[in-house]
């Protein structure tokens, strides 16, 4: 499927919750960019590849469109309802990112290229790494390599001008990632720039 006429490129992105290697990621979604009116349209995972794409691709300004999926109606088969859903809502090029085999991206990958929708060959790669080893308490390698600045969760919280109590939630909920040092977790800014940068592409897209 094709975009309509005279609209914007629409970019869809897929890949491995386990991705953490921002710098393909990067490269790849520059060579899409163009004039920057493109759509990136996302799984909206929040973590991976889905997280890294999204969080950069709003850093630059561009629109993102976010299809989560949604677990507690589905169940298991959310994600593939997700997938489908991106797909059917059309594109202009699929960008893969695809760490040992991931279910979910391939099944992405394919239903994109049933329908037409052009795509280079899957990036593939370890896409693991020290960073992902406990997934959300760990944090994203997108925002760790965004700044070597880490915040205490007071500091992180004053920073967005919330409570310890919502703060904590976000955490746990996965909308901004955090890093384990010992027993101490700690912020890193480039999550609080990252979530925010999401939180003004979800009200442009409104």
């Amino acid at each position: 499927m094709q975009r309509p006429a005279g609209g914007p490129r629409r970019i869809l992105v897929t890949g491995s919750r386990t991705w953490t290697d921002v710098a393909p990621i990067r490269a790849a979604l520059a060579t899409v960019w163009g004039d920057g009116t493109a759509v990136l349209v996302s799984g909206a995972c929040p973590r991976g590849a889905d997280h890294i794409a999204d969080a950069i691709w709003a850093s630059w300004g561009g629109r993102v469109e976010r299809h989560p999926a949604d677990w507690s109606r589905y169940g298991r088969a959310a994600g593939y309802r997700c997938n489908a859903a991106m797909v059917a809502a059309g594109g202009t090029e699929c960008l893969a990112f695809i760490h040992v085999g991931s279910a979910g991206a391939s099944h992405t990958t394919r239903l994109a290229e049933d329908a037409g929708i052009p795509h280079p060959p899957p990036r593939t790669g370890a896409g693991g790494g020290k960073a992902m080893t406990t997934a959300r308490t760990s944090g994203d390698a997108a925002e760790i390599a965004a700044t070597g600045d880490l915040l205490t969760v007071e500091e992180a919280a004053q920073r967005l001008s919330l409570g310890r109590t919502t703060l904590y939630a976000l955490l746990k909920d996965g909308q901004i990632t955090s890093v384990r040092i010992g027993r101490l977790r700690r912020i890193p800014v480039g999550a609080l720039v990252a979530y925010t940068a999401r939180l003004l592409a979800e009200q442009n897209v409104a």
